[in-house]
């Protein structure tokens, strides 16, 4: 400071001096003329903020009032300390000075606070928090550019333009990922950026009024508000609209506009006519960001609940910080509160806006569904059509058939799944498409079921069957027809190897529907239910064939009457096979002819 302003500086505290126990009222004084006014101002700012003045009483018709502090007298004795206001409030000797005396009190301002206010404006602190968090977006947004480079999209296209698929990959946010459990996305979208424009922009801005703050609330209540604006401004913009992809930081910088506005505000009489400047200029940028929002691609929402939840952590925490007691505690249990309402507030809107319903339907299910339903065509496709119209197939073939036919009934039944879980909708068209898919993934799935009965197992149960009714009617009859000691041994011999010949088979086909079931639609179900009946009863009726070539004379009638039972039992599957009209698996006048027998 040159010994000009000095001596301005020195003539203020004399006229403040020569005025006690009276303030100095510099309007009605006509001394003060002899600087500018706006010079005058700027002097007894440095002087206030120094702690060498302190205001007092506005009064009509002499305007604002100040007034010497014990500093100020002290400096008025000791004029090189005045120096000192270059680099920070006067320092006394050892000695000590009225100011620090515990005796000492201003009767007009709180002590306290007033050095806390001065020490902030006086002697800022580094932007460490401020720097940390801009080269924090920084890196993210290297982050994506890499990924953007690994995903083969121009670099021009990510740095000046936009590209959705790394703006999702990188923290985005959108109502859907909400919808999928993805919440911590209404934080991590405060650091992701489309393109370096925007980065620019919000780095500069939040340099600008992040290092100015620093001093004034500290570190770790800067980061809370930044961190809570942030997340209140996402919660806003997918609040109003869960369609759109958002990302930056505007949200959080709102919010630091705001807690600046509201420290200068709850301070303004320990800062003095500054302040009303400065209100004035935050005014003009909030008046010129309130244009900026409304440009198209802009979110409003997002800057405007960014401003008012920055707005309502900033009152808490000066009330945490300057109030004592349980008015301090129960203003810290509001700030924690903020992120809970505004998640609330999220979750009240899923239920009660129909948006949310085609959100959930059309980004979260469907893709699902359309993923589901494309297996189960790929895998009937390249497993299951090429075999259709190739006639009777081996017991191999069918079961490869039934395997990629379960397979792509399970993946169905996941799209069946995701449907049956996402409803109702309240939104009618919605609802009515949910519908819709539904019956048609149903219906797919029945008509796998049914190519699988009709198609396939049952041409081969019925192939099965004919073979071993056939080897019966050519091998084990000719034998049965004869005395038993007519029978030839070998021949006998033959007709037992043929007939456990044609067992093995019938068990392999009856393990092969078993393994194939339960089918959901009941029809095919009720078919293959009747088959596997079927093949129980025909397979017990051929063990008896061979216990009766087996025994020869020793053949009883008891044992014969076992043969009618399970014959008639047979019978029995084949009249239930008519009624449900499937009895074109049942060849019933083979089986007449083994009843001659």
């Amino acid at each position: 400071m040159n010994q000009g302003g000095l001596d301005a500086l020195l003539t203020i505290l004399r006229y403040c001096a020569q005025s006690e126990p009276n303030p100095w009222y510099p309007s009605k004084d006509g001394k003060s003329a002899i600087l500018p006014r706006n010079e005058m101002d700027a002097l007894l700012d440095q002087l206030r903020l120094g702690g060498l003045l302190r205001l007092t009483d506005w009064v009509p018709g002499s305007g604002q009032g100040y007034a010497l502090t014990p500093a100020g007298k002290y400096v008025l004795e000791s004029p090189r300390e005045l120096a000192h206001l270059q680099t920070g409030p006067p320092q006394p000797d050892r000695k000590g000075t009225p100011e620090q005396a515990p005796n000492v009190r201003d009767p007009f301002l709180n002590q306290e606070r007033y050095a806390i206010v001065r020490d902030a404006l006086l002697n800022p602190a580094a932007p460490t928090l401020t720097i940390a968090l801009i080269l924090l977006n920084v890196i993210w947004f290297l982050v994506g550019f890499l990924e953007a480079l690994q995903a083969h999209i121009p670099a021009n296209t990510f740095l000046f333009a936009s590209s959705p698929v790394i703006l999702e990959r990188t923290g985005a946010l959108r109502g859907d990922f909400i919808v999928q459990g993805q919440w911590w996305r209404l934080l991590s979208c405060c650091f992701v950026h489309i393109g370096l424009v925007h980065l620019g922009m919000n780095m500069w801005s939040l340099y600008i009024i992040g290092k100015i703050q620093e001093s004034m609330w500290g570190r770790l209540r800067l980061l809370a508000i930044y961190l809570i604006a942030g997340l209140g401004g996402s919660c806003a913009m997918v609040i109003n609209n869960p369609n759109v992809l958002g990302a930056g930081a505007s949200g959080a910088l709102f919010g630091l506009m705001s807690s600046l506005t509201v420290w200068i505000i709850f301070n303004r009489k320990y800062i003095g006519r500054q302040a009303t400047a400065w209100l004035r200029r935050l005014g003009l940028v909030f008046v010129l960001n309130m244009f900026i929002s409304s440009l198209p691609g802009i979110s409003a929402s997002a800057h405007f609940g960014g401003a008012a939840v920055g707005l309502v952590a900033a009152v808490l925490f000066m009330a945490q910080r300057f109030r004592h007691g349980i008015l301090s505690w129960l203003s810290l249990a509001g700030v924690l509160a903020l992120p809970v309402i505004c998640i609330g507030a999220v979750l009240e809107a899923q239920k009660r806006d129909e948006r949310w319903d085609s959100l959930d339907f059309q980004r979260v299910r469907m893709p699902l569904v359309l993923e589901a339903d494309e297996e189960a065509v790929r895998i009937k496709q390249q497993k299951i059509e090429p075999l259709q119209g190739l006639g009777v197939l081996s017991v191999d073939d069918v079961q490869h058939v039934l395997d990629a036919s379960k397979e792509a009934r399970a993946s169905l039944d996941r799209g069946i799944d995701v449907l049956s879980n996402a409803g109702p909708y309240r939104d009618n068209a919605t609802e009515a498409v949910r519908e819709k898919d539904l019956a048609t993934l149903q219906r797919k799935k029945t008509t796998l079921e049914k190519v699988e009965m009709d198609d396939f197992a049952g041409p081969l149960v019925g192939d099965i069957r004919r073979q071993a009714l056939r080897a019966i009617q050519n091998e084990a009859l000719k034998q049965l027809k004869l005395a038993p000691q007519q029978r030839d041994p070998q021949a006998v011999a033959a007709a037992l190897a043929i007939l456990e010949q044609q067992q093995a088979e019938m068990a392999k086909a009856a393990e092969l529907l078993n393994n194939a079931g339960p089918f959901s639609t009941k029809t095919v179900e009720t078919r293959r239910e009747y088959v596997c009946n079927l093949l129980a009863a025909q397979e017990k009726l051929f063990a008896l064939f061979a216990d009766r070539l087996r025994q020869g004379a020793d053949w009883t009638p008891e044992k014969q009457r076992e043969f009618d039972r399970q014959f008639q039992q047979l019978n029995k599957v084949l009249d239930l096979g008519e009624q449900f009209q499937i009895g074109r698996l049942s060849h019933r006048p083979h089986l007449q002819l083994v009843a001659v027998v």
